[in-house]
C-alpha cells in the first residue's frame, strides 16, 4: 500500500528506495531491496544503489558505479543524447579507464569516456546513432566509476550552469527531457564486526531426555558505516535444541550487503535442573555435601552446597541430575543428618521441590537413623575438630560435629536428645551403602568390640548404654535428657 510513513509520490520525479523484510517473531530474519523510479516524460536519469560496496577490486581504494539511463522514452523515437554532470570532485575521483559507454544503441561518441572529465568535477556525456533509425525503449547509456572514501556520502548531478541542456534529440532537433540527479551514495566495503558469543550448555527441559528451548541474545556488532546491521542466527534463540551439540551460526549483513559470521556451540545434556531449598537444623553456616536421589533411586547427585544463616542453615539452590520424568526427591548430608523427601512440579524448564527439605542432624554411620551407634561415635569424638569426609562423601569418614561450627561439643549433644531412635529413608527405599537409606532395628547398646566402644565404656562393664551416657553427661555438665530418654525407650 502506498501510505504513510512508506509512501512515495509518483508526480514527484526520484529514486525511492524501499526493502521487504521477513520476520520470524521479532527478529528480522531476511530482505530483499526494492527501487522505484518516478519520472516525468522522457528522462535521463542518473541512477545508482544508494550505498555500495567497492565495485573494482583490481584498483586502489573504494570505487563506486553511478549509471546513465534513458528512461520512459514513450515510444518516442531518439537518436541521440548529451549529458552535463557534476560532482565534487575534493571527495570524488572520476576513473575514466574504469568506466565505459553502453555499445547500444547510440554507438557514435564525440566525447571520448576517456576524457569525459572535460574540467575539476564536470563531465560530458554525449551517444547517436548518426541516423534516421533511434530507440524508443529504456536504456542505459553509460556507467562511470569513482573512487570514494569510505562511509562519506557522494553523488552526482546534471549540471545545469552549462551552456548547453542534458537532452535526447531525433536527427539533431531537441526533445522534452526531464532531468533526475542521482542518489546519495554512502560507499561501504568492511563487514560488519560481530563480538564473539560464549557456548552455552543447558540441560534438557523437565520431563524430557531429548530436547531443550534455548534462548540466548543475539551478538553484539559494530560498523564502520551503518549504525544498526541486521544479525539473524541459525538456528534462532527460542528454538528447540537436541540433546547433543548444535552449531549456531550468526550473520551481520550491513545496509550495503557486507557479511560477517561468528559461531557458538549450543550443547543440550541429558540432565534436568532442579530447584530447591535446604535446610540443616540447628546449624551454623557452612558448606555441605548433600545427596540427592530422584524417585527412581537409579539417579544419585552428590552436589557441594552453601548454606547461609544458621540455626537453620539454609541453601537455595538449583542443582543438575539426571534426566528423567521425576515426581519425587530425597536429601542427606551422609555424615551428618537424617533423610527429608519433596515432590517435584515439573515447571517446563525445571523441576521445582515442592516443600523445604528439612534434614535433622545425628546421624553419623549414614544409616538413617539414630541410634547408640551414632550416641558411641559422639562421646569418642567429643571435643575434637570436625571431619571432612569430601564430596561425595568418602563413606568411611564419621563426623558429630551436626552444628558445623568445627569442632565436637556440647551443642552437638542436643541433636541427639532431641532425635534419639528417630528413623528415616529416601522415599524410593532402596538400599544404599552401609546399610542404606531403610527403615531396620534400632539399637539401644552396643557390646565393646573396638577401639572406639572400648574407649567410651565408661563404667568398664563391656558394653556400651544409657549407664555410660549418664556418666558422660555428669562429667561434661549436660542435661541428662538423653539418657532418661534411653532408660525410658523413647
Amino acid at each position: 500500500q502506498n501510505t504513510l510513513p512508506y509512501a512515495w509520490d509518483p508526480d514527484v520525479p526520484g529514486q525511492y528506495e524501499y526493502y521487504l523484510a521477513a520476520f520470524d517473531g521479532g527478529t528480522e530474519v531476511a530482505r530483499t531491496a526494492i527501487t522505484i523510479f518516478a519520472v516525468d516524460g522522457t528522462s535521463l536519469t542518473l541512477e545508482a544503489s544508494d550505498c555500495q560496496q567497492d565495485q573494482d577490486e583490481g584498483t586502489p581504494g573504494v570505487q563506486i558505479a553511478v549509471d546513465l539511463w534513458l528512461r520512459n522514452p514513450d515510444e518516442t523515437e531518439i537518436t541521440g543524447y548529451q549529458a552535463f554532470l557534476s560532482f565534487p570532485s575534493g571527495s570524488m575521483t572520476y576513473e575514466p579507464s574504469l568506466s565505459s559507454y553502453s555499445a547500444a544503441p547510440f554507438g557514435f561518441h564525440i566525447q571520448d569516456i576517456l576524457t569525459a572529465e572535460v574540467a575539476s568535477g564536470e563531465l560530458r556525456l554525449d551517444g547517436n546513432t548518426f541516423s534516421a533509425t533511434g530507440t524508443t525503449a529504456d536504456e542505459r547509456l553509460a556507467t562511470l566509476y569513482f573512487t570514494v572514501a569510505e562511509c562519506t556520502p557522494v553523488s552526482v548531478a546534471f549540471d545545469l550552469g552549462q551552456p548547453f541542456d542534458s537532452e535526447v534529440s531525433f536527427i539533431g532537433s531537441a526533445l522534452p527531457t526531464a532531468l533526475l540527479d542521482g542518489p546519495a551514495i554512502v560507499p561501504d566495503d568492511t563487514a560488519p564486526v560481530l563480538t564473539p558469543v560464549a557456548d552455552i550448555t543447558q540441560p534438557a527441559d523437565a520431563g524430557s531426555c531429548t530436547e531443550a528451548v534455548v534462548t540466548f541474545a543475539s551478538p553484539a556488532v559494530t560498523d564502520n558505516c551503518d549504525p544498526s546491521p541486521t544479525v539473524v542466527c541459525d538456528p534462532p534463540s527460542g528454538s528447540t535444541f537436541p540433546v547433543g551439540t548444535t552449531t549456531v551460526t550468526c550473520t551481520a549483513t550491513d545496509g550495503c550487503g557486507n557479511e560477517s559470521t561468528t559461531t557458538f556451540d549450543v550443547t543440550v545434556t541429558a540432565t534436568n535442573l532442579i530447584d530447591v531449598v535446604v535446610e540443616l537444623t540447628g546449624s551454623d553456616a557452612d558448606t555441605r555435601c548433600i545427596r540427592f536421589i530422584t524417585d527412581s533411586c537409579s539417579t544419585v547427585t552428590d552436589v557441594s552446597l552453601a548454606f547461609t544463616g544458621g540455626s537453620p542453615a539454609t541453601a537455595v539452590a538449583t542443582i543438575e541430575v539426571p534426566c528423567g520424568v521425576w515426581t519425587t526427591l530425597c536429601a542427606k548430608d551422609e555424615q551428618h543428618t537424617l533423610w527429608d523427601n519433596t515432590t517435584l512440579t515439573n515447571v517446563g524448564a525445571k523441576y521445582v521441590a515442592d516443600t523445604t527439605l528439612v534434614l535433622d542432624g545425628g546421624d553419623t554411620d549414614n544409616d538413617g537413623d539414630i541410634d547408640i551407634n551414632d550416641v558411641t561415635w559422639f562421646l569418642f569424638q567429643f571435643g575434637g575438630l570436625e571431619a571432612s569426609g569430601g564430596c561425595p562423601w568418602d563413606g568411611v569418614t564419621r563426623d558429630a560435629d551436626f552444628s558445623n561450627n568445627g569442632a565436637v561439643g556440647s551443642e552437638d549433644y542436643s541433636f541427639f536428645a532431641a532425635n534419639w531412635l528417630s528413623q528415616t529413608a529416601c522415599g524410593c527405599t532402596l538400599p544404599f551403602v552401609g546399610g542404606g537409606p531403610g527403615v531396620g532395628r534400632l539399637a539401644r547398646e552396643v557390646r565393646v568390640h573396638d577401639a572406639v566402644t572400648k574407649a567410651v565404656d565408661l563404667d568398664g562393664n563391656g558394653r556400651v548404654d544409657a549407664d555410660d551416657v549418664e556418666e558422660f553427661e555428669r562429667r561434661f555438665g549436660l542435661s541428662g535428657e538423653l539418657s532418661q530418654r534411653m532408660r525410658s525407650g523413647r
